[in-house]
């Protein structure tokens, strides 16, 4: 949602630069245009790379993982009126190799097929 880094402060808050339910409220309006009359609820999952950066004994570690945010939006019949996102979940589906670039163009090819194979991991 993101292609910059939101820094978590060690006691877990954050500040965004900008706000996730934005994007995903007119990614939703312009796919479910409202329609008068009428109340459009769809449930789905976003596949999203969560990069940590963290330190434990005294090592710094880095780990990029797959993960998909589960959430349902509402769209009422009013055209002026802003589309209803809630969160409801998050899944962790796969740690990423270290040696594996991230390609943020891999998470609109997950989000498009809806699927989450992968190639085996080898040892």
């Amino acid at each position: 949602m993101y292609d910059k880094p939101v820094v978590i402060e060690p006691d877990g808050s954050f500040v965004f630069d900008g706000n996730a339910c934005i994007v995903v409220g007119k990614y939703s309006a312009k796919r479910m245009p409202p329609k008068p009359g009428y109340v459009s609820v769809s449930t789905g999952d976003i596949p999203i790379f969560i990069k940590s950066s963290y330190a434990a004994k005294g090592e710094a570690y880095d780990d990029v993982s797959l993960y998909l945010l589960h959430g349902t939006i509402t769209i009422s019949g009013d055209p002026d009126a802003w589309p209803i996102i809630q969160f409801s979940g998050l899944s962790f589906v796969r740690r990423l190799p270290a040696d594996q670039p991230v390609r943020l163009r891999a998470l609109d090819e997950l989000f498009a097929k809806k699927s989450f194979a992968f190639p085996p991991k080898t040892p």
